[in-house]
């Protein structure tokens, strides 16, 4: 392992920054008491005349990324939590989110919970801890509280909920399909070909999704002259 410099508090092979003030330049640097005895690194002697950005390609210098974040407040990253990657619903959305992420200058962080709330939290968590710029959920569809949703969001990370949605969250960006609709326009193209025993399956009510479907498909039974038939109404948390 390397020594550490008693300066900067970092590996002394890390010393690119300092070869190339070396290069071009004379300044000094040194370590100042500032108010409550707080140090500051004071640099001194710097000329801004010299093309930096030049002179650190012409030797190679690689940014260190948690720097620039912590300059820029950004870390050009966005998270994503799915339930699972393996409908190809979800590895479709990912490839879409990632290569638009990239296009615009964006790296993107893939993790699933497999519909486990705890792992979902966890997730949520971490993603937060790296200093992420936005959270893309699709959230589980076992959970119940929605505090740790709405704690991040309060912290002003921005969180887009993307087709499991919910109205007990806060301030998130939402997308979904347009379930109702859909659900609406299929079961009256099965009540017009001349079905009449339709039976409805869906996942737990406690997303805005299946709620939807059930209003699609209660309304198109509701208009027709078909009888709506409790029996045949099957709700399942194991559904989407």
């Amino acid at each position: 392992m390397s020594d550490i410099d008693p300066l900067t508090g970092l590996p002394k092979d890390l010393g690119t920054i300092e070869n190339i003030s070396k290069e071009k330049q004379s300044i000094r640097i040194r370590v100042d008491r500032r108010r409550f005895g707080k140090a500051m690194t004071v640099i001194e002697g710097f000329d801004s005349s010299v093309d930096v950005k030049a002179l650190a390609k012409e030797l190679d210098f690689i940014p260190n990324d948690i720097a620039v974040s912590l300059k820029t407040k950004s870390s050009k990253t966005i998270g994503v939590i799915f339930p699972s990657i393996v409908h190809w619903f979800f590895s479709g959305l990912f490839e879409q989110i990632k290569n638009e992420a990239l296009k615009n200058g964006y790296l993107t962080i893939l993790l699933t919970s497999n519909d486990n709330v705890q792992t979902e939290n966890s997730h949520l968590n971490y993603l937060v801890k790296r200093s992420i710029d936005g959270i893309i959920l699709s959230m589980s569809d076992n959970r119940r509280d929605f505090n740790e949703i709405n704690k991040i969001r309060d912290s002003g990370v921005p969180v887009l909920e993307l087709d499991k949605t919910s109205k007990l969250t806060k301030n998130c960006s939402k997308v979904s399909v347009n379930d109702k609709e859909s659900v609406f326009d299929a079961t009256n193209r099965l009540i017009d070909s001349g079905k009449n025993k339709i039976a409805f399956f869906s996942g737990s009510l406690n997303r805005q999704n299946a709620v939807d479907k059930f209003i699609g498909y209660k309304m198109a039974i509701d208009q027709s002259s078909v009888k709506f038939d409790q029996s045949l109404d099957r709700k399942s948390t194991r559904l989407n």
